[in-house]
């Protein structure tokens, strides 16, 4: 098993929005503190046998492509469509892999308007519901052109 450094030139998406906290509840100790899953527990510490008491704890979520996307699309549409690259890069980016600019089999060629206008139109065309999606729960979305690097 190796590891790949990818070079892509090619439409992709960058967008930032605003991550949802995690609430949940847990069962607190008022003597000593110790703080229990309230997943089926009794009422009453393992420890010194006080009441327990339950508390809201609020975990703070990273801006995070997939956890965007378990959002919006619960049942799985799109799950596949784009790849999430740049993790460590704010805003988010992602791209698709799919939709290439020309036709041609050389390994060269020249990157002209037409090329990324035709590359564009393709990705827009290709992706438009999750495009919708996307930019409707998003703070800032824009799809852009250019060459990205990251490792898979």
């Amino acid at each position: 098993m190796g590891i790949s450094k990818i070079i892509a030139i090619e439409p992709y998406i960058e967008m930032t929005y605003t991550p949802k906290d995690i609430i949940g509840t847990s069962m607190e100790c008022s003597i000593h503190g110790a703080i229990l899953k309230s997943d089926g527990l009794p009422k009453f510490c393992l420890i010194c046998g006080a009441k327990l008491k339950e508390i809201e704890i609020k975990k703070i979520q990273p801006m995070n492509y997939y956890a965007l996307l378990r959002e919006v699309d619960p049942n799985g549409i799109y799950e596949d469509s784009f790849l999430w690259v740049c993790k460590d890069e704010k805003p988010l980016i992602v791209i698709s892999g799919e939709i290439g600019g020309t036709d041609t089999d050389r390994g060269i060629y020249e990157i002209t308007p037409e090329i990324i206008a035709t590359a564009l139109r393709k990705f827009r065309e290709h992706h438009k519901d999750l495009i919708a999606l996307l930019r409707e729960n998003t703070n800032t979305f824009a799809i852009k052109f250019g060459a990205l690097t990251y490792y898979n």
